[in-house]
């Protein structure tokens, strides 16, 4: 291929789709497969996840969670450098009526994790700082975030206003679905090392017989733990943020194909430390 190799030539490939698929937030894999939609799933309760924002460019493209009042954790492959053209919306539930409840900010900053790769979706996490401070309410909360000791375990719940099947409707409504977790050597076994490495910053979660999942526009989306207090209370947490799934293109939901995200609780050092220094 003249001078320049395979292994580039497909990352050049799959850079140039990904400037095109951020329109809708989705997740890309060598063979620019796209997996981040909730299928299967119900609608969730309006401001049940008050920390769940809606990333968009002139539309939604994107899930995301409230850090704190100027700051929003998202995937890497949501973002791009430049923060030109990024709304956040806030105290959303209904993407196509307004309610009265939604706070709208630019992003102002963005900050991609230095060691993100977009071949393999490695350290798949940004964040974004708003131009205009959020102000919080009942419907407007930053995120439960995992702490750095956390582990995920049993059933979780992911929420998204993304489709409803591969290359479906987009719902009005924000949208969740429980998942279990599938250990990390369960879910190496169904994808293939060379071609979708799992990484231990990886959390999967799903069904190996398919049918629940999330999918195109949930991407940066929470995915969210029960969380066990000292005193013994259980609170959900923002354990994972979607990140990619599926082998082929159009697969959401396919059986032994199940959702990947990026364990929050491996980044937050990284989080801390990025908007303290910014």
């Amino acid at each position: 291929m003249g001078n320049i190799s395979v292994k580039m030539f497909y990352k050049i490939l799959i850079s140039l789709a990904a400037l095109v698929c951020l329109s809708e937030g989705k997740r890309i894999h060598y063979d620019l497969s796209v997996a981040p939609l909730i299928v299967g799933g119900v609608e969730a309760v309006p401001y049940e996840f008050p920390w769940s924002i809606s990333l968009q460019r002139a539309s939604h493209s994107c899930g995301g969670s409230i850090v704190n009042n100027e700051w929003i954790v998202t995937a890497a492959h949501c973002a791009q450098s430049s923060p030109a053209g990024y709304m956040v919306v806030a105290g959303e539930h209904n993407l196509t009526q307004p309610e009265g409840n939604e706070q709208r900010s630019w992003v102002s900053l963005v900050i991609v994790h230095e060691g993100y790769d977009d071949l393999v979706l490695e350290n798949d996490i940004a964040l974004m700082k708003l131009s205009t401070p959020l102000v919080f309410n009942d419907k407007v909360q930053p995120a439960p975030l995992a702490p750095a000791n956390f582990t995920a375990e049993g059933v979780m719940v992911v929420a998204g206003w993304g489709r409803l099947s591969y290359g479906g409707p987009l719902p009005d409504v924000l949208m969740k679905v429980d998942v279990p977790l599938i250990p990390l050597e369960v879910c190496r076994s169904v994808y293939p090392d060379d071609e979708y490495p799992i990484f231990d910053h990886n959390i999967c979660a799903g069904y190996l017989e398919g049918e629940k999942d999330s999918c195109n526009g949930d991407s940066g989306g929470a995915l969210m733990c029960n969380e066990t207090k000292e005193d013994g209370t259980t609170s959900l947490n923002v354990c994972g943020l979607v990140s990619w799934g599926g082998l082929g293109a159009g697969s959401c939901a396919y059986p032994n194909e199940p959702g990947v995200y990026i364990a929050v609780a491996s980044f937050r050092d990284w989080i801390t430390q990025n908007i303290n220094a910014n």
